[in-house]
């Protein structure tokens, strides 16, 4: 008996294979990359951080440079030497010319603004 051929040829289905070794390759660099990027924009943001930490620096000591150029021209024998060099003729504000603010609800717990001062009720005494 002979052997019965079937009609369809062997078929050996293929697929397609993709190199993955390229595939990995690539982004694998594409990683190395974006970290070398990362890496370098940290080290900018780390050199801007440090210049504005020395302007703050530079700010700190002018503030306390002219904060003591001030106290002693606020001290009360130089507002007075003041008046006298300038010929002004000032006085302290009598108790008729002071500005009185009354609280008349409880205290509160926090420090209240000045609308909560107004909105409670305030005493002026004119001239």
């Amino acid at each position: 008996m002979n052997a019965r051929r079937s009609r369809r040829p062997n078929r050996v289905n293929v697929q397609p294979r993709v190199a993955w070794l390229p595939v990995f390759g690539a982004l694998t660099l594409c990683g190395l990359l974006f970290h070398l990027r990362l890496v370098q924009e940290c080290r900018r943001l780390a050199l801007d951080v440090g210049a504005a930490e020395q302007r703050l620096e530079q700010l700190r000591q002018i503030r306390l440079h002219e904060e003591a150029r001030w106290a002693p021209m606020t001290t009360l024998a130089a507002l007075r030497s003041a008046v006298r060099r300038f010929q002004l003729d000032m006085d302290w504000a009598g108790s008729d010319r002071t500005v009185y603010l009354v609280r008349t609800g409880p205290s509160p717990t926090t420090e209240p603004s000045t609308e909560l001062y107004l909105a409670r009720g305030v005493r002026v005494s004119h001239d």
